[in-house]
């Protein structure tokens, strides 16, 4: 039986970590807040309680041939330095052209992560997710964790699960990858009675 694995969010780092837990034979689970992949790419005029987007003018500032996954190369006739709407375009393709979206539960936010009652022995996860739609509460069982939270999204981390993750760094630690992008604040917190994100 293939080891269930939680993915937070379906940004750009998400949709990467949920093909390649594909390929290693994993059981992803992908939970997004939002109704769409590619995070903050997605441009939206306000602020929601989604998150954060880039702004309307925003051009990448890093060559489409530096920027692209390495597996599936940015369309030739897209420009060099790509507007947000392109890269944004480019994550749609991606998730589409290697069948993710089957993988992401949308419209979901994740309350809490803590560490099974049985972690020591079995390195399991235990996420409460919120479906925003019904309002629905569920206690979720998972082998491992990547909080693959975005660029420029603030995270409340007890020390116990994600000591040694810093702002610069992809760390593991006891079975949670932390894709959290060097301009992510995370505030660690040494109480595990109100994890949260």
């Amino acid at each position: 039986m293939a080891k269930k694995v939680a993915i937070i969010g379906a940004g750009c780092s998400g949709l990467v970590a949920i093909k390649s837990c594909i390929e290693e034979g994993l059981e992803p689970v992908c939970i997004e807040r939002t109704n769409f992949v590619g995070g903050l790419w997605r441009y939206t005029p306000e602020y929601t309680n989604e998150g954060c987007s880039v702004s309307k003018s925003t051009v990448i500032n890093t060559s489409k041939e530096m920027m692209c996954y390495s597996d599936y190369p940015i369309p030739a006739e897209f420009p060099n330095f790509m507007h947000n709407t392109k890269c944004y375009e480019y994550f749609q393709m991606y998730a589409k052209h290697f069948c993710l979206e089957k993988y992401i539960r949308f419209h979901t936010d994740v309350l809490s992560v803590e560490q099974a009652d049985d972690f020591n022995e079995t390195g399991r996860w235990v996420l409460n997710v919120k479906d925003l739609e019904t309002d629905e509460v569920l206690t979720e069982t998972y082998d491992a964790v990547m909080a693959c939270t975005g660029h420029h999204a603030s995270m409340n981390c007890h020390r116990g699960y994600w000591y040694g993750v810093t702002e610069v760094m992809t760390e593991m630690y006891d079975a949670v990858m932390a894709c959290t992008g060097h301009h992510t604040s995370m505030n660690y917190h040494h109480d595990h009675s109100n994890f949260q994100y």
